[in-house]
């Protein structure tokens, strides 16, 4: 959003330009978790440039971009974050500032065979896994009131003919799982393979404009069997009510049935997979 800003007759502000260092690998690895993450990052943030007499003219995923009347004031927002973060960070696996929320272990996952040395074996199993062939999506996800999100997401597959069932996989902590235990639905919409880049845009939370009907700036529809939204530039989509929701491990197995489907673009356009990004999730 452009938005001017007036500061009592000043002709010499001051800007302020915010970021989450490694967050890209953070959300590849720990996306769930990193909602809740951002969403107490962007409060505090927000809360600190508001109080010392800035204002927030754009924010861009993670990174906020903030003016003030006076560089003192900038500073005064700046430093005190920093101070109060402090008690909330830890250093886990090389990855930087890692919010304690997040659900980093300590050290690989067992079980490993006998003999083996975790640390090299742990890499070896993030490799094979990776290797697993798999599509890449967005879901859809509402409340079935106010609120929605989409998620991009790689864990899902048909799981039965009949009746016609779709299983996905949501980390508990995310966003998206909330609202599919909430509404009990949720859409999946397969990606053209010349849109990878629609997918980086939903590893993070989404804004919403109910009015424009828009996710994160995307035209979506308000799927027509279960008001879940679809990404109007899917090339096809499936809704699903979810019939049994599994618990397993950090995640959940939504077991969802198929009742309504529908193509968005020429039925042989090429649907996005893992391998078509740099991406990973999984291991």
């Amino acid at each position: 959003m452009v938005q001017t800003v007036a500061m009592a007759g000043r002709s010499v502000v001051t800007f302020l330009f915010t970021d989450i260092e490694g967050s890209t690998r953070l959300w590849e690895d720990h996306p769930g978790a990193m909602e809740v993450a951002l969403a107490r990052h962007d409060g505090l943030m927000r809360r600190a440039i508001e109080d010392s007499g800035g204002v927030v003219f754009k924010t861009v995923g993670d990174a906020f971009c903030a003016v003030f009347a006076a560089t003192s004031d900038c500073l005064g927002a700046a430093k005190p974050r920093r101070a109060r973060h402090r008690p909330s960070v830890a250093r886990s696996h090389g990855a930087p500032n890692t919010l304690q929320r997040m659900p980093v272990k300590e050290g690989p996952v067992p079980p490993f065979p006998p003999g083996a040395d975790p640390d090299e074996y742990d890499r070896l199993r993030r490799r094979v896994l990776w290797k697993m062939p798999s599509g890449l999506y967005v879901v859809g996800s509402t409340d079935k009131a106010q609120r929605r999100n989409a998620m991009t997401l790689n864990w899902a597959t048909q799981v039965s003919f009949d009746p016609k069932w779709i299983g996905i996989g949501v980390e508990r902590a995310a966003f998206t799982h909330e609202l599919i235990e909430a509404g009990g639905v949720f859409s999946l919409c397969m990606i053209d393979r010349e849109d990878r880049a629609i997918v980086r845009k939903f590893t993070k939370p989404v804004e919403v404009d109910l009015e424009a009907h828009t996710l994160n700036g995307f035209a979506y529809l308000d799927g027509s069997a279960t008001g879940a939204p679809v990404l109007a530039q899917s090339i096809a989509y499936v809704e699903c009510e979810v019939r049994q929701p599994v618990a397993v491990g950090d995640h959940t197995l939504f077991l969802g049935e198929v009742v309504n489907v529908a193509f968005l673009k020429d039925e042989e356009t090429e649907v996005l997979r893992m391998e078509d990004t740099r991406m990973n999730y999984g291991g």
